[in-house]
């Protein structure tokens, strides 16, 4: 009977969020129709790929080519049309990242480098600090692109060219580009973390994931954070320290509960649960053999 409702809970939830998925791509499409300024228009095609990015990749990839057509017939209206133009051809990069078209993926992130790069050339400083933001995120997006293709030392490349710009762009006076970033570093940090993880230099990583987590902190990145402490607990899985890998999965399990994220709790009760499996622990965690 519990396992009935159970999923019926699911289904509930699924069909609710069919259904505020529906309800909002239609209320965008509405909002295109009445907006005011092309800069809105654009910014809500890219808000309807949004919507569409993992439950209808096409859609999306449709959307964000309206905006990018859009934003490029009005390049030379604002310096804010050219952000957006960057950042449709982006996200559709995106897209083609996690559909498994990697080198379509590239090829689009490369393109980005090259307009910003082209943008840097004629911009006022203000402006140019802004653009540098755009392609700290480029390089960060090639990066993970050459991770997923398990081309790690040219993963390594790019995430410290992302970490340099970022580095530089903290010194900035405007205060929104210097927490940008930070976050940035943060990010970077954790990045080439997961590089060292994966080719099993696991000191190099802890010291990756802990400055991570120092950057983290400075922004109030909850979930960055326990994406690192996630990885650190991999890192302790890997060196067999039982209890420092559980450790540090239940700081992630409380900032989860904290946030009530259900997929995280879910996720961190998954990892203690398959440790203690593998420690002949999980009755004493459990209180029954979880099914993992």
């Amino acid at each position: 009977m519990i396992k009935f409702y159970k999923f019926l809970f699911l289904l509930l939830c699924c069909f609710s969020a069919i259904n505020l998925f529906s309800f909002t791509s239609d209320s965008l499409r509405l909002s295109i129709k009445n907006s005011k300024s092309v800069e809105q228009k654009i910014n809500f095609y890219l808000d309807i790929g949004d919507n569409f990015e993992f439950e209808n990749p096409d859609s999306a990839i449709y959307y964000y080519t309206q905006a990018k057509n859009l934003s490029f017939e009005n390049i030379d209206k604002s310096e804010k049309t050219k952000i957006l133009y960057i950042v449709s051809i982006r996200l559709t990069g995106f897209i083609y990242d996690n559909l498994g078209n990697y080198e379509k993926a590239i090829e689009l992130f490369q393109k980005t480098i090259d307009i910003i790069i082209d943008f840097k050339n004629n911009s006022s400083e203000e402006f140019k600090e802004q653009l540098n933001y755009q392609l700290s995120s480029s390089y960060s997006n090639i990066g993970s692109t050459y991770t997923n293709l398990s081309k790690y030392d040219q993963a390594m490349i790019y995430y410290q060219k992302s970490l340099k710009i970022s580095e530089e762009s903290f010194k900035s006076n405007n205060k929104q580009i210097a927490f940008d970033a930070l976050k940035g570093i943060g990010k970077s940090h954790n990045n080439l973390g997961i590089i060292q993880l994966v080719q099993k230099n696991y000191e190099s990583a802890l010291e990756y994931f802990e400055k991570s987590i120092e950057y983290k902190t400075k922004v109030n990145d909850s979930l960055g954070i326990c994406a690192c402490y996630n990885n650190i607990g991999v890192i302790y899985l890997q060196l067999k320290e039982f209890d420092k890998s559980i450790e540090y999965h239940n700081k992630a399990l409380k900032i989860y509960e904290r946030l009530n994220d259900i997929k995280g709790i879910g996720s961190s009760y998954s990892n203690i649960a398959s440790i203690y499996r593998i420690t002949k622990k999980s009755r004493g965690y459990w209180g029954w053999d979880p099914v993992i």
